[in-house]
């Protein structure tokens, strides 16, 4: 009877102590600070007069910045496509409006992929291959309709996000879950729905008569990792990333942290979100948000994803998870870039990371745009 109770009492230790180190881990990773330095390279502004810039760090009309292997640089700006060299030498418009075969009408977005510019023109709904001079290799269309979203190039195959008319009654504005699904095109333009890719985003919509407008209020975000076939997935307001396995078509694995959701501050409170539109005469707007989206980017920085949070402190700058390409956690560091941005300017900040670099658009005193690229040094 002794030596049981005695052996019940020594397993009982050692799940407790188990237990304990289970926490104890879970604290430590979730308090590993990373170390990352950011050293500005280049800069160049519209000041010369050869080019002139519009909006692009605008989300609507630009916000896209692209690298290649020779560090030739691409910003979307206004239905434009403005090539840089590696020095910042503004080299042309690789873009020109029109109806004709390599011609844009509503320049969505675009990827940079070896030695070729994927674009995506919403309407017609149509995808562009142009070589790194602007040159057309082919254009082909997709669909009927244009789709929500280019997401990514992924084994020679491209995937955007859909979603389909929502079904309201009545003529009140809500907030509502709206799925959306994942759409496979193949290099010769076939398209395919991808089945078990389903997520809800939370939309702001109106219908009356028959017609209605919408505007997301949440965000889907849809980033390939460097390693393995897998996408890293954020589609809900709070924090929550999947890891999606593209061969399995499947999530397989969820994550979720413990997270202090953030309010927009009320210098910033009217900017958020204010997207419009208008439905028989009336202008509809979403609602100021009570928190920020938890989740604002996702970065691949070599075989890790960044997670950009809507954290921002005054002192340290902009708070970025980090995990490897299987899902787990690395660690955490906050991102100050040494250049012209003020504590505000963290709360749109807009990157692009490719190899060990990291593009942005500043605005100086006057408010005029620069392009800046900085070195990426990670310390030990």
């Amino acid at each position: 009877m002794k030596f049981c109770i005695n052996i019940v009492i020594l397993l009982l230790i050692m799940s407790l102590a188990s237990g304990c180190g289970k926490r104890n881990r879970a604290a430590s990773e979730e308090s590993k600070d990373l170390d990352f330095r950011f050293e500005k390279v280049l800069e160049t502004s519209d000041d010369s007069g050869s080019f002139y810039f519009k909006y692009p760090d605008n989300s609507y009309y630009g916000g896209l910045i692209r690298a290649d292997d020779r560090g030739d640089i691409y910003v979307r700006d206004s239905g434009r496509i403005l090539k840089f060299s590696g020095s910042g030498e503004f080299i042309k418009n690789l873009m020109q409006e029109g109806q004709g075969p390599g011609e844009i009408t509503n320049l969505k977005t675009f990827l940079v992929t070896g030695n070729k510019l994927i674009i995506y023109n919403s309407s017609p709904p149509k995808i562009i291959l142009k070589n790194m001079a602007g040159s057309l290799i082919e254009e082909f269309r997709i669909g009927k309709k244009p789709l929500n979203r280019f997401l990514a190039f992924h084994n020679g195959r491209y995937y955007f996000s859909d979603s389909d008319a929502p079904e309201i009654k009545g003529g009140e504005a809500k907030i509502i879950d709206i799925f959306h699904y994942l759409i496979e095109v193949s290099p010769k333009g076939e398209v395919k729905k991808i089945e078990n890719f389903s997520f809800p985003i939370k939309t702001f919509v109106v219908s009356q008569n028959g017609a209605y407008g919408m505007i997301d209020v949440g965000e889907l975000i849809v980033t390939p990792t460097n390693k393995g076939n897998y996408f890293f997935v954020s589609h809900t307001p709070e924090y929550s990333l999947k890891l999606w396995d593209v061969d399995k078509k499947a999530v397989i694995k969820t994550i979720k942290k413990p997270y202090e959701r953030r309010k927009p501050p009320l210098e910033i409170a009217e900017k958020i979100n204010r997207q419009a539109f208008q439905l028989n005469d009336k202008l509809y707007r979403p609602p100021p948000p009570k928190y920020l989206n938890d989740i604002r980017q996702l970065l691949v920085y070599r075989d890790k994803m960044w997670v950009v949070t809507s954290t921002v402190d005054k002192e340290k700058g902009i708070l970025i998870d980090v995990y490897d390409s299987s899902g787990d956690y690395s660690g955490k560091f906050y991102l100050k870039l040494p250049g012209r941005l003020k504590h505000l300017d963290y709360y749109f900040l807009n990157i692009f990371v490719y190899g060990d670099y990291l593009y942005t658009i500043e605005r100086d005193a006057e408010d005029n745009p620069w392009l800046v690229k900085y070195r990426i040094i990670a310390k030990s």
